[in-house]
């Protein structure tokens, strides 16, 4: 139970700021082999807001979404997150018409992460003041665990289609710009760019990726997708990917 609280505990610690109605409760966790697998999850529209861009998203989707955690060879094995199906449609916020009921949804939900937060540093003080030597140990080894996964994490991103679409700045000539990816994979190595497990702390942890298919496009007379129903977004997001740098869409013209 120790180990799926912690799954638990990252996911929601790193995805529920990003993740619509993300439920802990109900992930499909399997404790012995450490197998997270969630599925259709769609972004908040405020996902962006720490980076202060002036966009939105219109539309997010993750497809779906696997974490295998090698808890028997946790310092032997690398902890791989795969992403299959990632899709994002951005506009500028000028562009999102104003909801009453959607405000003041965003506005009780920034006001209970708020809380949440106090919450939190609350409890965390308490425990510090109230902690046993025993507990200590036990938060030291939790954190070791952390650690372990994040600086040995392998991810693996496949079928990406991100683009941003402006149809306020000149009303009748949409302008759209975006790129797709077949895949893109990062794992840890070492300095020299040898594959690696690192079992001790390092100041420096070094990634190496490999992308596949990548492709950029704009169009300054686009057809904006923004006023379509997710489905039809989605089905025009996931038509719209070069794969292996052979299968291309056949209204898109690639230049290499």
């Amino acid at each position: 139970m120790v180990f799926e609280n912690l799954i638990v505990y990252l996911l929601d610690k790193y995805l529920s700021d990003y993740i619509e109605n993300l439920d802990t409760k109900k992930l499909k966790i399997d404790l012995w082999s450490g197998n997270v697998v969630l599925e259709n999850l769609y972004l908040k529209s405020n996902a962006l807001d720490d980076l202060d861009l002036p966009v939105t998203i219109s539309l997010g989707y993750l497809e779906k979404l696997t974490l295998e955690v090698p808890w028997k060879t946790i310092y032997r094995s690398p902890t791989k997150a795969t992403i299959d199906g990632l899709f994002l449609l951005v506009i500028p916020k000028t562009e999102v018409e104003y909801d009453v009921k959607r405000d003041e949804k965003e506005k009780h939900e920034a006001k209970m992460k708020e809380v949440h937060k106090i919450e939190e540093i609350r409890k965390e003080k308490e425990a510090q003041q109230n902690a046993k030597e025993s507990d200590k140990n036990n938060d030291t080894f939790m954190e070791r665990i952390q650690l372990q996964i994040i600086r040995n994490l392998e991810l693996s991103i496949r079928n990406i289609h991100v683009i941003y679409e402006d149809k306020s700045t000149k009303p009748n000539h949409p302008f759209a710009v975006g790129f797709t990816l077949n895949y893109i994979t990062l794992h840890t190595t070492t300095p020299d760019w040898q594959p690696t497990v690192l079992k001790e702390h390092t100041e420096f942890i070094h990634k190496l990726g490999d992308l596949s298919a990548l492709s950029i496009y704009w169009n300054t007379n686009a057809q904006s997708r923004s006023g379509l129903s997710r489905n039809a977004v989605l089905k025009s997001l996931k038509e719209h990917i070069a794969i292996n740098n052979k299968t291309t869409p056949n209204d898109i013209s690639y230049s290499k």
